[in-house]
């Protein structure tokens, strides 16, 4: 029996033998001088009983480990493998054993020759080894007893042929442990690339919806331009009226002010009429009480300046009608101009009012515009960015899915080399059977991998 250094499995099973053949077989033994003198022997007795003899050297010391336990079957090509006990010669000692049930499965069996797969995919060849006659113990003092073997002395031929299957078995292990190998890298690989799947698809719904989300931007800035467009020739047209309505509020406001400025130009000049028509009518009286009390001799002067008295007065009364009626026309020109300055007014500050509405909407909608166009760069640098990650996993998932095609090919041609090794081995079984015949065939049986 021999344990596959190459299968990391070992360290991990919880088996106690196991775990002492690594360390025995693997380098950091080596570094302690720690050998194998011969190969670990299991001997099944007929009741199920099990004994695995190893020996062990590590210097100059040297021990003889002895594990007891028991085999059954469970169900067919199923067996189930219990420890006891654990004997070393060397501390003579017995203890209990702690190590857990295994169950195994048989994967080959040909007579000579059985492969062994447990729980955890742990893998044992034995190579069934011809021995002497085992005394018959009763079964309450097996635990205690050690089998007894005597071995035949075997021919040169039989010693070529024990030697030939002995390398086959090498071979096996190695086989098995790239097998092994192979096994758990083409395990470690499926469940990357499920990952990868997973991520892909991820990822491709991310992409989907990212490519959504900038394809909803577009459409939506396309329309804010289309409005925006209209609210902007709106907004212009409410400027050129808010403009000739505040061109003809300020000619208004310029006739008015000329009106009023007439107007005060026509009273100031009915005040000073009214004040020459005053005097003139205070002069005249004055004038004709001086004719009737003056001398003769004056009142030539005295009529002529009373009639140019009241020629004036005459006039000065002519002249104020006039701006009577001049007055009276202004003023009716100012209200009539003040009611079109207030209807001007309104208009203007209505036109003005929406004007600054209109340009508050347009102002709000190119802010809205500018807002729009950083959420579509965003969502576009997103969807890049997914649709690279994206064709980076695809990549990593293309190369991982060659070299678990790779892993298959070549975990196909270690089983068929694992096939022709097995079958070279039954033929060297078939030649040792040969050599066997007419000897005595041994009484009792033990297993050796």
């Amino acid at each position: 029996m021999r344990n596959p250094t190459v299968n990391n499995r070992g360290w991990m099973s919880g088996d106690v033998f196991r775990l002492v053949l690594n360390l025995y077989q693997g380098a950091f033994g080596k570094m302690l001088n720690m050998q194998l003198p011969s190969n670990p022997t299991l001997t099944i007795l007929a009741d199920g009983k099990t004994e695995m003899n190893m020996d062990l050297r590590w210097g100059s010391q040297h021990d003889s480990i002895k594990l007891l336990g028991d085999l059954s079957v469970v169900a067919p090509n199923k067996l189930k493998a219990s420890a006891r006990a654990v004997n070393s010669a060397a501390l003579k000692v017995t203890l209990p054993s702690l190590q857990r049930t295994r169950q195994m499965r048989m994967t080959y069996f040909d007579g000579e020759l059985m492969v062994l797969r447990d729980d955890r995919d742990v893998v044992d060849v034995f190579w069934r080894r011809h021995a002497g006659r085992v005394p018959e113990v009763r079964s309450s003092e097996r635990e205690d007893s050690q089998p007894t073997t005597s071995q035949a002395e075997p021919s040169p031929r039989e010693m070529q042929l024990g030697e030939q299957v002995d390398n086959l078995l090498t071979k096996v292990e190695v086989l098995k442990g790239a097998l092994e190998t192979q096994r758990e890298q083409s395990a470690e690989d499926r469940a990357q690339s499920e990952q990868l799947r997973a991520q892909i698809a991820r990822l491709e719904k991310e992409a989907e919806s990212a490519a959504v989300t900038a394809q909803a931007h577009v459409m939506k800035l396309d329309v804010m331009d289309s409005l925006t467009l209209k609210l902007s020739e709106e907004t212009g047209s409410q400027q050129q009226k808010s403009s000739e309505k505040g061109q003809t509020q300020a000619k208004l406001q310029t006739e008015f002010a000329n009106l009023q400025a007439q107007t005060a130009d026509i009273e100031e000049r009915l005040g000073k009429l009214a004040t020459h028509e005053d005097s003139l009518r205070s002069q005249i009286p004055e004038l004709e009480q001086q004719l009737w009390t003056g001398p003769r001799d004056s009142w030539s002067g005295f009529r002529a300046a009373i009639k140019q008295a009241r020629s004036e007065l005459a006039e000065v009364l002519k002249q104020s009608r006039l701006a009577k009626r001049t007055a009276a026309t202004l003023k009716r020109q100012i209200a009539r101009k003040q009611g079109e300055l207030r209807k001007s007014t309104g208009e203007t500050d209505a036109e003005a009012a929406a004007r600054k509405r209109l340009e508050e909407q347009l102002e709000e909608r190119e802010r809205e515009i500018t807002n729009e166009k950083a959420r579509l760069a965003e969502a576009v640098g997103e969807r890049e960015a997914l649709s690279t990650e994206l064709g980076e996993v695809r990549s990593k998932l293309a190369v991982l899915e060659a070299s678990e095609a790779q892993g298959q090919e070549r975990a196909l041609a270690v089983e068929a080399e694992l096939e022709e090794i097995i079958n070279q081995a039954k033929e060297a079984q078939k030649l040792g059977k040969s050599l066997k015949d007419g000897k005595d065939k041994p009484k009792s049986r033990g297993w050796f991998r």
